[in-house]
Parts: C-alpha cells; structure tokens; sequence
C-alpha cells in the first residue's frame, strides 16, 4: 500500500528487555565498545533475568560480537536449563567446542554496577550476583594466564576475580618435557590439589613470578607459605605422608646435598627421559 503509514518500531529499551525476558526468559544486553572513552570500553555483553530464569548468576562476556556473544549465552543458558552443574570458580571442560576451558568468576558488586547500569536499572538499584565467562585466545591461553595473548587484554579484560587454586599448589615448567613428565607422576602419587605449569597459573595471586617458576619447582602451601626447589620437592612429600615421609625426612636431613642433587638435575634436565631442548634454561 503505497502511502501507508509504517508501524513504529521504536518502542522504550526498557521495553524491549521486558519482551525479551517474557519470550526467552532472560534478555541480552548487548555493548558496542567505545574507544574514545578513558580507559577504552570493550565490546561486550550481558544477560539479565538469569537468576529468575535458571536460578544462575548474570554473565558478562567480553570481546565477542552481540551475535556470537548471544549464540555462546544461549548454549550455556541451554545446559542450565538441562541440568548442567556449572560451579563458580572452577574451570570447565566440554562446555565450549573441542575441549576448550572456560571459567564463570565473581565480580565485585561494586564493579557490576558501574559497568552494566542497564541490569542496574531493570533491578531497580539491587543488582543480584554477577559472574564474567572467561574463555581462552587461539593458544588455550585463559585471560589472567601468563602465556595470554596480549593483543587481547583490551578485548577481554578480567573484569571478575579468578578465585585462587585450590591450595597447596605445585608449580612446575610447563614448556620443559622432563618437568611435564615428573609434575605427572607428582599428580598421580602425591595427591596435591593443584599441580599444575606456571604458565596457566596466576602468578601474582599465588605469590609467584616468571623468573622464579622458570629457575626451580615451586611449591604454595595452604597458609601461602613459597618453598622452591628441593624444598619444594620435601614439602610435597611430606604433604602426602605415609610411606612418603621416609624420604622427606631424609632429604630435609640431607637438604644441602639434596640442593646440590636438585641444581644438577635442573642443569641438565634436556639429557633425562622426557627432556626436550626447551628444558635448556
């Protein structure tokens, strides 16, 4: 009909978030980042009415286009909805396409209301829980990991906390082979809640840096206490107990000749079993 008045689509914001959550039950807000702002605003993404929804947190996602970001919030929303047990905090496998990690984390209530004011306001002020969705770069790299592609902290910040690994932790060189190999058989016989390579690790939250989880294993106690080297191999031993405390008791007896064992063995790591050239350092 040629004249015809077309009907208005432009309806109130508000609106089109209560429409959303009655079709879907939650609503997607969506950012368009801004670079003209101080820090810069990255693109990014919100749910809202989750926890009516599926009794689950708000997730934010950085760094995604609003179609990806809804196509990925939808599938997570979709194992809620089916059962899923998604704990906050631990890192997930088979959630995302060919095994990738990914990682739900806490975000300050403080930090919630000054980034997704559009939440804010449907709450009319009381914001519930809100959890960021980390997922890693092209390299298996998750955000708050060393080895993050750094050409993507701008894209995805951690704006969540990363709640600490589950202590004591053993550290080890994740690039070295022979380390791998032994950080294995730690694994499996000694029984440590977290045994795991520096490079996917948050160092600064552990105590730790790069120079020193290169040099030597390294070991985080429960209280926090950092022992490195043969120490660390003592307090692993000991951690297990039974028929591991004999030898943890002989080395700490021995623990300057233990030392000069430990230096060699590091010096010369490339020459063991499962050594490559990248254990050279």
């Amino acid at each position: 009909m040629s004249g015809a008045e077309l009907p208005d689509f432009h309806i109130p914001h508000a609106e089109k978030i209560e429409w959303m959550i009655e079709t879907n039950g939650w609503a997607l807000e969506a950012v368009t980042p801004r670079s003209d702002l101080d820090p810069p605003v990255p693109a990014h993404a919100y749910t809202i009415g989750l926890p009516a929804a599926v009794g689950f947190p708000e997730i934010a996602l950085y760094g995604l286009t609003p179609a990806a970001a809804n196509g990925l919030l939808s599938m997570v929303v979709d194992a809620l909805r089916g059962g899923t047990d998604i704990t906050i905090g631990d890192e997930l496998i088979g959630l995302l396409d060919n095994g990738l990690r990914c990682r739900f984390v806490p975000v300050v209530a403080e930090e919630a209301a000054a980034r997704f004011p559009t939440a804010v306001a449907w709450y009319r002020g009381e914001l519930p829980d809100v959890v960021q969705l980390l997922y890693p770069d092209r390299n298996g790299f998750m955000p708050y990991e060393t080895g993050f592609d750094q050409r993507m902290r701008l894209a995805q910040p951690v704006v969540g906390t990363p709640l600490m690994s589950a202590r004591p932790v053993l550290v080890f060189d994740g690039d070295c082979g022979f380390c791998t190999t032994s950080a294995g058989l730690a694994d499996r016989w000694l029984r440590i809640p977290t045994v795991a390579p520096w490079q996917r690790l948050d160092l600064e939250a552990l105590g730790l840096d790069e120079q020193r989880c290169a040099e030597a294993l390294q070991w985080v106690g429960v209280d926090g206490e950092v022992l490195s080297a043969e120490r660390a191999v003592i307090a692993a031993l000991r951690h297990r107990g039974g028929p591991f405390i004999v030898p943890a008791l002989v080395l700490a007896a021995v623990r300057p000749l233990a030392g000069v064992t430990y230096r060699f063995i590091a010096r010369n790591r490339h020459r063991l079993p499962g050594g490559t050239p990248a254990c050279r350092r």
